[in-house]
């Protein structure tokens, strides 16, 4: 089990911090998950420890996300400007695509944020996965068009849409 931790702590941590946006509460997650994996290997060691851990790790950061969100729209000022690279434009556009990446369905999340996230080929996702090659692209496809219409009202630039 130690060197299940050794060998995706930097990974679960780069999924938690990347749907939070806070060194904090993606290392709470970590924590949380490597729990969650220890009473798991406990009953069964999943057959795919990759993508076992990527899905507890993203539900996990999600929830934590709806949770802090009403603690950190609270604390947020008045805007001041409306620069593009605003660090506060930054942390609603990671809240807007976590709140997206939540709405799919539980396979269109995994492989969206294994070929966006992680960079792996539709192959290698399908492999991690357990399904087809077609599948995985027809899977991405699908949740990167519904991640475009949920963000774009809100991001769209000139017609085009930033990040996606």
């Amino acid at each position: 089990m130690t060197a299940s931790f050794d060998a995706y702590n930097e990974q679960v941590y780069s999924w938690a911090y990347r749907v939070l946006g806070h060194h904090h509460d993606a290392q709470d997650v970590v924590q949380e998950v490597f729990l969650k994996w220890r009473l798991q290997c406990a009953r069964e060691v999943p057959a795919r420890p990759h993508g076992w851990l990527r899905r507890v790790t993203l539900n996990r950061a999600l929830d934590e996300g709806r949770k802090r969100r009403p603690r950190l729209l609270a604390r947020l000022p008045e805007r001041v400007g409306t620069a593009r690279r605003d660090p506060l434009e930054q942390a609603e556009l990671r809240e807007d695509v976590a709140r997206g990446l939540a709405g799919l369905s539980p396979m269109q999340r995994e492989v969206v944020v294994a070929r966006s996230i992680d960079g792996l080929s539709f192959e290698q996702t399908a492999v991690q996965l357990g399904i087809s090659s077609s599948t995985a692209k027809t899977h991405f496809l699908r949740g990167l068009l519904a991640l475009r219409r949920r963000l774009a009202p809100r991001w769209s630039v000139g017609g085009e849409r930033d990040g996606l």
